[in-house]
C-alpha cells in the first residue's frame, strides 16, 4: 500500500483506500487510548549475594516483602486471595509454593501468617540454602462484599493497625515503622 499511489489505492479500495494509504504513511488522527490492566499480582523478590540457610534471616526478609506488598495492595484498594512464595537455590533450581485463602484480605497480619506457613512447609522439604526469596500476592480483587455480621474486634484492630502504619510510612518513609519480624539487623538503622 505504501508503494502504491493514492489514486490507485482509492480505485482499488474505494473510500477506505485513503484511510489505509494515510496509515501506511504514518498519518492517523485518531485519539490514542492507553489501556491499563489492573495488576494480576503484587510481589517482591530479593536475590542474595550468597546462599542463605539461616531460617530466621529468611523469615525476616519474607516478613518485609509481605509487609511491602500488603501496603501496596491497600494503596491500590485491592485484596488478595492467594499467597505465593518463590524460592531459588544456588544451583538456580526454582520452586514456587502457593496457598489460597478462604477470603480475600489486605491485612498484613493474615497474609504474613499464610506466607510463614507456606515457607515453614517448604523448609521441611530440606532442599538447602536459598539464593532468592520472593513473596507474591495474587487473585486480586476490588470487590468488597457487605458482611452479614461485623468483623471480630481483632480484625478491626488489625485493619486499623495497618492503616496507621501505612499513614506513618506515607508521611515519614519506609524506615519510620517496621514490624519487628521484618528487621534483618536490629543494630542497623533503616
Amino acid at each position: 500500500i505504501r508503494n502504491m499511489g493514492l489514486a490507485a489505492i482509492e480505485r482499488e479500495f474505494g473510500e477506505s483506500g485513503r484511510f489505509w494509504w494515510d496509515l501506511a504513511h504514518g498519518r492517523d488522527e485518531r485519539e490514542v487510548h492507553a489501556e491499563r490492566d489492573d495488576a494480576k499480582s503484587i510481589s517482591k523478590e530479593r536475590t542474595f549475594s550468597e546462599d542463605v540457610g539461616d531460617p530466621e534471616r529468611l523469615h525476616q526478609v519474607l516478613a518485609s516483602q509481605v509487609e511491602d506488598s500488603a501496603r501496596r495492595l491497600r494503596a491500590e484498594g485491592l485484596k488478595s486471595r492467594r499467597v505465593t512464595l518463590k524460592l531459588r537455590l544456588g544451583d538456580f533450581s526454582t520452586f514456587t509454593r502457593s496457598r489460597t485463602l478462604d477470603e480475600a484480605t489486605a491485612q498484613t497480619k493474615e497474609l504474613l501468617a499464610v506466607a510463614r506457613s507456606v515457607f515453614e512447609d517448604w523448609l521441611t522439604e530440606g532442599r538447602g540454602a536459598i539464593r532468592l526469596i520472593g513473596a507474591g500476592l495474587g487473585d486480586l480483587t476490588r470487590e468488597s462484599q457487605l458482611e452479614l455480621f461485623a468483623p471480630p474486634v481483632s480484625e478491626k484492630k488489625a485493619s486499623q493497625t495497618d492503616a496507621v502504619a501505612d499513614a506513618i510510612i506515607e508521611r515519614f518513609g519506609r524506615g519510620a515503622i517496621l514490624r519487628a519480624g521484618s528487621l534483618e539487623n536490629p543494630d542497623v538503622t533503616v
